[in-house]
């Protein structure tokens, strides 16, 4: 199951469209990512990126990131040292608060 992203101007985006563009090859600077449609106009990703990654290359993939999502919606960045599992030992790398697959799904609850 995935969480597909419902923008504003009436396109749905697979997430996997956004994997292409954060990781496109090894050398990638994203090592991680977890990507959270918080309203159909605001997308919010976190990023864990390698050491010493390019500027210049981050800013590139951000500009391809924004142009996928088109100038309706925002899209807030931001590094962070890691992205922390959930009590399963699990993290989902796209997720909507629009409405999900995974609802009625107890992700966070502690395990049985």
């Amino acid at each position: 199951m995935n969480d597909g992203f419902s923008l504003p101007d009436g396109r749905w985006l697979h997430p996997f469209r956004f994997t292409n563009l954060l990781v496109p090859d090894p050398d990638a600077p994203v090592r991680q990512f977890q990507l959270t449609q918080e309203r159909e106009d605001l997308i919010r990703a976190q990023l864990v990126v390698a050491p010493g990654a390019s500027p210049a290359r981050l800013d590139a993939t951000r500009a391809a990131m924004q142009q996928l999502l088109g100038p309706q919606v925002e899209l807030h960045w931001t590094v962070v040292p890691r992205i922390n599992l959930g009590t399963h030992g699990k993290f989902r790398v796209f997720r909507s608060k629009l409405g999900s697959a995974y609802d009625g799904y107890a992700e966070d609850a502690p395990p049985a």
